[in-house]
């Protein structure tokens, strides 16, 4: 990203993802390029913004496909509560379900830190909607509604706890509908490190 203004920057992004599905009865690389700005659109917040092309080449079906990317997102802050919305679209491997689909999100999170930082709540939400890529052979639809929450306590500088709660509801006409919930506990470690 490069700063044209106090408000506005431009970049560029580019991504590459490779999968083999099947025992490599699928062979999929999908690159993803975009044009991105981002516009400081008041104080607290920013909109961010991508616009490119996806291309898709399967080495085991002899099929390649060029298809839009882009996304689109609002971050908010306020004090230290911070908040987001996104929806994107792209091209992406779908190991559990074979092959590969377009996929478009929406999602929405938020955090909130209080007693002075040392705790924190979090949250998101998402839904997200999959389409086979005819070329492929395969014909199914996949709709997923994800739901996340997160308690966190700050140990120390470089230690976190915190308990989560992972639901995730989806339903397709390849596999009907599947619920999947995860509860636990984990510890997020990270230490800052100088390059000169």
């Amino acid at each position: 990203m490069y700063d044209l203004s106090k408000h506005i920057s431009v970049g560029a992004a580019w991504s590459y993802r490779h999968a083999v599905v099947n025992e490599e009865a699928q062979i999929i690389n999908v690159h993803n390029a975009t044009a991105e700005m981002a516009w400081q659109a008041a104080e607290h917040t920013t909109i961010r913004g991508g616009l490119g092309a996806a291309y898709l080449k399967s080495e085991s079906e002899l099929v390649s496909r060029w298809g839009p990317a882009y996304h689109l997102g609002v971050e908010h802050s306020e004090g230290r509560v911070e908040m987001s919305a996104k929806y994107e679209r792209a091209f992406v491997p779908s190991i559990g379900f074979g092959g590969l689909s377009a996929d478009q999100r929406f999602s929405g999170s938020a955090h909130v830190p209080f007693a002075k930082g040392r705790w924190i709540v979090g949250g998101n939400v998402a839904y997200g909607q999959i389409e086979p890529v005819e070329l492929l052979g395969i014909d199914y639809t996949l709709n997923s509604l994800w739901t996340q929450g997160t308690v966190g306590y700050q140990v120390s500088r470089w230690l976190r706890a915190e308990g989560f709660y992972n639901r995730t509801h989806q339903t397709s006409t390849a596999r009907g509908l599947v619920d999947r919930t995860r509860v636990g506990i984990e510890f997020v470690t990270a230490k800052p490190v100088r390059i000169q």
